[in-house]
Order: structure tokens, then sequence, then C-alpha cells
């Protein structure tokens, strides 16, 4: 099942920050800022993040810069991009051959917005996401992930930035939108170590898709076409004995319909995703697989949001334990993933609370998270989390482990 960085201050920006952050005296406070002439749009950031489990921790800090503005008329301009360092202690510095401190930089987003009357054209690198049903990813399959950044309650903070074009054009009840990705990626799950992963991404070539989305009163209803390769290569066995193995990455057709019908504060939703020709791992057989999601959001008379949902999927054999899978022939079993999720704004705004659980009822694994940040004045931002995992019948992942996990992260922005 398909799931599924250069220009920054100067040349040695990430250097020089990799020397600031490995300091022991390094430190940073705010400054009073002449508003008169900082630049419209511009953010500076510097966070740290803490995270302790059993088995897993992260220790980073990062270094951001975010600017957007309109460049002239009907442009608008936007960037997006992080220096982070891994400390000795962090569970992806652990995870490599060298077991060492490092440095990563990481454009999220770089994209140059044209518009003109009812559309408008977007290049660059930048995000895609489709379907409607809240954790759920039955037709949400154009953007890959980003496994090396923390989970909270917001998927998005997960995803990887494609540099694709895009297009739009609104009408009186619908929109058109395409997009072309030259060269498509797969999900990260680790930064160093990655030569094979690397070369299974080099060997990729384009993906497109189109969707059509149409507006009634109370009803929308969306369909989508997409070309697309898997977002991770499937290990297949290339003759039984000796047993030779290799990598390969499935492409694709993805057929998607998406529909959301509003009752009052209540809306009901629903993705249907259709995949053709899916290469299956161990076997190197392919075959077609249908995705569904039902799923609701509902905005109490508090402000209280709440959604729910339900995923019926396939799930490759190969992330499942051994003996939990029956029958003789490697392949596919069904999965139904229950999602739940609250958030809640406090304190006039300055307080956000926000919960995500998830249950994949047959392979019996779980998880639970509560987030919570405080904006304590203009500058600083403080967060902290509290997530328990149960992997159940799934085989142990490296970036998903059982047990209780605790973050706290500490923001400046300026």
């Amino acid at each position: 099942m398909a799931k599924v960085a250069a220009l920054f201050f100067l040349a040695s920006a990430p250097a020089l920050a990799e020397d600031l952050l490995s300091d022991d005296d390094f430190s940073f406070s705010a400054q009073a800022t002449d508003e008169s002439s900082w630049p419209d749009g511009l953010e500076l950031s510097v966070q740290h993040l803490v995270t302790q489990g059993k088995k897993t921790q992260a220790q980073r800090s990062s270094i951001g810069l975010q600017y957007e503005s309109a460049l002239w008329k009907g442009s608008y301009f936007r960037i997006e991009n992080h220096y982070r360092y891994y400390w000795r202690g962090d569970t992806l510095a652990l995870r490599s051959d060298r077991e060492e401190p490092y440095g990563r930089n990481k454009l999220s987003q770089l994209w140059l917005q044209q518009s003109s009357r009812d559309c408008f054209v977007k290049a660059g690198r930048q995000s895609l996401f489709w379907g409607a049903v809240e954790g759920t990813f039955a037709v949400d399959q154009v953007t890959p992930f980003d496994f090396t950044e923390s989970l909270f309650t917001d998927y998005a903070n997960i995803r990887r930035g494609q540099d694709m074009i895009r297009g739009e054009c609104f009408y009186e009840r619908s929109t058109w939108q395409a997009f072309v990705t030259p060269q498509a990626t797969l999900s990260r799950v680790r930064h160093r170590d990655t030569e094979v992963l690397d070369d299974a991404e080099d060997s990729l070539n384009e993906e497109f898709g189109l969707a059509f989305q149409q507006r009634f009163e109370g009803l929308d209803f969306s369909l989508m076409y997409a070309r697309l390769y898997a977002d991770l290569p499937a290990t297949i066995i290339g003759q039984p004995f000796p047993p030779m193995l290799y990598q390969s990455v499935s492409r694709y057709d993805l057929f998607g319909l998406s529909i959301v019908k509003a009752l009052g504060r209540l809306l009901l939703e629903m993705d249907l995703g259709y995949q053709r020709d899916q290469l299956i791992s161990i076997s190197g057989e392919q075959e077609n697989q249908l995705e569904i999601a039902l799923g609701f959001e509902y905005t109490t008379s508090g402000n209280h949001q709440l959604n729910g949902g339900v995923w019926r999927y396939q799930l490759d054999n190969t992330q499942v334990k051994p003996a939990q899978i029956s029958g003789s022939t490697p392949g596919t079993q069904h999965a139904t993933q229950l999602t739940a999720g609250w958030s809640k704004n406090y304190l006039n705004d300055d307080l956000t609370m926000s919960l995500l659980g998830s249950w994949l009822t047959k392979q019996d694994q779980s998880r639970l998270t509560v987030h919570g940040s405080f904006q304590i004045d203009d500058y600083w931002q403080v967060s902290s989390a509290l997530a328990y995992t149960e992997q159940g019948n799934l085989i142990q992942s490296p970036l998903l482990v059982d047990g209780w996990e605790a973050s706290m992260e500490l923001k400046l922005e300026i």
C-alpha cells in the first residue's frame, strides 16, 4: 500500500549552525527588534526538543527561517527551511553506523505562485493533500512521509515536500486541479546510511495527477486520478534457491473519490481509493487494492473540535510478525484502523490542547498522544506531549516502539 533542500541564509549556514549548536556555551535570548526595519513576512526561530522513552529518545536543536510575501501583483512567494542538529543521545544518531551527532538541513517549502483571474500556478517545493477523513490515507498518497520528524497530533508535521508544478482553476461551484512531479521522492526513514534508498529514489521518474471537485448546498464530492510510485521500495525474492533479494518501487494508478456532507456542525466524510497494479513484497506479484475510509468532524458550541474515522486497507505481511500470518504464501491481509482526535483552545487561544489516537483492530496495534502548546509571550512558546504505544502483532519499528514517551519543546520566534 502506498503511503505514504539548498537555498538558505548563506552557503556556509549549515556549518556555522552546527558549530553554534554543538558549542557547550551556546545560548540565546530575545532581543527587542525595530519593527520598522524588520521585513514583513520574515520569521526566525530557534527551538530545542527533548523526548524520553523506554527505548527511544530525541535530543535535537534547530534554527529555522520562514518568509512569505506578495512579490508583485498576483504573485505569492514562500520559503520554509530548518537546520536541525541531532545530539549524541538522539535515536537517529544512535541508529547510524557512526553513532555520532550530526546536523541536517531541510527545505520544506520553496515555491512561487502566480494567479490570474480564477486560476493559479504554483511551482517549487510543496505538499499536496487529498481526501477528507483525518488520519487516514485511502486517497492521500501524493506527498510522502518524513519519519525522522516527531509525530504528535498533526500528520502534516511528518510530510516531506516535493518539487512539483501545480495548477488550479476555480469556477462557480467547481474546482479543477492538476499536478506533475518531475522526479518522485520516497518517504524518509533516516538521514545517514541511506545508499539503498537513495539508489531506489534515483531510479524514479515523474508523477502526475488530476482532481475535480463539485460543490452543492451542504455537499462536496471530488474525483481524483494519479500515476504514482509507492513511498517505500518492496523487497522481492528473485529466485527461491539460493535466495536472491532485490528492491523495487511499485508504479501504480490511483483512482479516488471523496464525499463530504454537512449537517449543521457535523461533517460526514468518505474517501474511496482504488490502486491498480500495486507491487507485493516477497512474491513480486501485482494486485489491485481497494481502500475505504469513513469519518466525521464535529464542532461543539464550546469550540471543541472532534473527529473520528475507520479505515479499511491492505497491510503488507512483511510488516506483521510471522506467527500472525495465516497460510504459506506471503502477500497482504486486511487491516482496519480506528482513529480519533480532539483539540481545543484555552486562555484567549494562548493554550492549545489536542489528542490523537489510533487502533489497528486485527493486528492489535495502538497509539495515544496528548499534546499541549502554550504561547508564553510574543516570542516564547513551550509545548509538551505524552504518548503511549503498543505494537501488538506488528514487527517492532525503530521509530515507533512499545511503551511511554514524554516530550518537551521550547521555541523562540522573532
